[in-house]
């Protein structure tokens, strides 16, 4: 797969451009303007994508197809430095922003605003904050009218550092949240640090493994703390959120329930070893025997970053022309980023024992996988989930398989019509409407759970494991 190629894939499955970020500043935590856009590096920028009805974008009259060239008269050839551009400018101050439209050169202005807040006809909105020194994390609490004490789902988001704010009714986090309170069930969100509102510690792209665990452990003590016992409690973990969503509640009392959606349970050596191998040919059409061939030249690399823990420095000083298949295979940037995030967070992945997560926490779970998933390839790892938890404890777990559901939730067609359409878009990937689906299915399962005891109550003297350890001590007695 090319460099390219590989490139647009990671923006487009980890890094969602159409941030709102900004500088540290005093609490409290105030508003911060939002762009408002989808976007991919070009050679003479950021080409737009898309261009939201609510953000900075649409006051500035930019369109799909510009390239955004310079913002305050900063270039902005990548994401990074378009996104510290724009933050710079505070609320009331004027951002002026240069654009190519049909290789015509166009100048914009508009005086940045701060993000509308959310609204909903069902529903209240509490703009709150997660203290965990010495960032300062925005939360959202989006609360059904006329329901007591309702259940609330905790939406952990995934690996890109990419605001949780809805954009608008139309997007993955408005749809999931009208679909939700409008069923009664309240809606929890919080950004990581450096995104959104959010303010102080480190930020984000810089995050390693254990600070991005810590800060949404924080978050789910804090929602007990408003006043939603663990009892009530049900993640929805989208990507990274997914596979965190166990480490995140340890020492806590569990929650009622943990639906991972879009997941990897499999070493994510191996994971990126399948990434560099099929992506490309599932998503764009890339040629499968030249990304095979590829990807075995590649092992080596993947061997000396995951296993022997080199940074992407030491293994290009080792082999200078491993430093464009790193950029191919990792997105890296030739510093300290991968897919927009730490090179560190990305190699302390296949440390982490994830059967043993999901065997220890005491709860029920739905695996829920989009048959159509360019980013978690195919659905062994999410059915392996469930099993592993039924070995534990038989009847808390249960694999759901939502056809035509690409990995952003999105309805896209099966594989090869999604494909096919990607290949006519010219190999980009080309999203679809929200599916409804997936929230119809995790309310129905949020009603099952609530209707049942709590799994930290049951006991499970018969499960499969129990029976397997009494057969073995009885083995080793004799």
């Amino acid at each position: 797969m090319s460099d390219w190629t590989r490139h647009k894939l990671a923006l487009a499955g980890l890094v969602a451009l159409g941030l709102a970020t900004g500088a540290l500043a005093a609490a409290p935590l105030r508003r911060q303007p939002f762009m408002g856009i989808a976007a991919t590096p070009v050679p003479e920028g950021l080409r737009i994508d898309g261009v939201g009805p609510a953000g900075m974008a649409a006051r500035l009259g930019l369109q799909p197809s510009d390239i955004l060239v310079a913002v305050n008269g900063i270039r902005v050839g990548a994401i990074q430095p378009f996104l510290d551009a724009f933050s710079a400018i505070p609320p009331g101050r004027k951002l002026r922003v240069t654009a190519l439209r049909a290789g015509k050169t166009l100048s914009l202005s508009a005086v940045q605003t701060a993000r509308a807040d959310e609204s909903y006809a069902n529903a209240t909105v509490r703009y709150g904050e997660v203290d965990i020194a010495p960032a300062r994390l925005r939360d959202i609490l989006v609360t059904p009218r006329g329901v007591s004490d309702p259940p609330v789902l905790f939406y952990i988001q995934g690996y890109s550092c990419g605001s949780i704010e809805a954009p608008g009714p139309q997007g993955l986090f408005g749809s999931l949240t009208k679909t939700f309170v409008d069923a009664g069930i309240a809606v929890y969100r919080v950004e990581k640090p450096g995104l959104g509102d959010s303010r102080g510690g480190t930020h984000c792209r810089d995050q390693s493994l254990a600070d991005e665990i810590a800060s949404f452990h924080a978050a789910y003590a804090h929602l007990i703390e408003l006043g939603f016992p663990a009892d009530r409690i049900f993640i929805l973990g989208h990507s990274l959120g997914g596979i965190e969503a166990p480490l995140v509640v340890a020492g806590l009392a569990p929650p009622r329930g943990i639906a991972p959606y879009g997941v990897m349970l499999k070493n994510w050596a191996d994971y990126i070893q399948d990434i560099d191998t099929y992506q490309g040919f599932a998503a764009l059409g890339d040629d499968p025997v030249e990304a095979y061939e590829q990807s075995e030249r590649d092992r080596w690399i993947l061997h000396a970053f995951f296993f022997q823990r080199q940074s992407p420095q030491q293994i290009v000083a080792a082999n200078p022309v491993a430093a464009e298949r790193m950029k191919d295979i990792f997105a890296w940037d030739g510093a300290d980023h991968a897919y927009g995030r730490s090179w560190r967070l990305l190699q302390d992945l296949p440390s982490v024992n994830f059967p043993e997560a999901w065997a220890k926490v005491p709860t029920n779970v739905l695996s829920l996988y989009g048959a159509t998933d360019e980013i978690a390839l195919t659905s062994e790892d999410q059915r392996r989930i469930a099993d592993i938890v039924d070995y534990y404890r038989p009847g808390t777990a249960r694999f759901v398989e939502l056809p035509d559901t690409m990995h952003g939730m999105d309805l896209v067609g099966d594989r090869n019509a999604f494909r096919e359409r990607n290949v006519a878009a010219g190999g980009q990937m080309v999203p679809g409407p929200y599916n409804p689906e997936v929230g119809r299915t995790l309310i129905a399962w949020i009603r099952d759970c609530t209707a049942r005891p709590p799994v930290r109550t049951m006991s499970f003297p018969d499960s499969l494991a129990e029976r397997v350890r009494k057969v073995k001590a009885a083995a080793a007695k004799n």
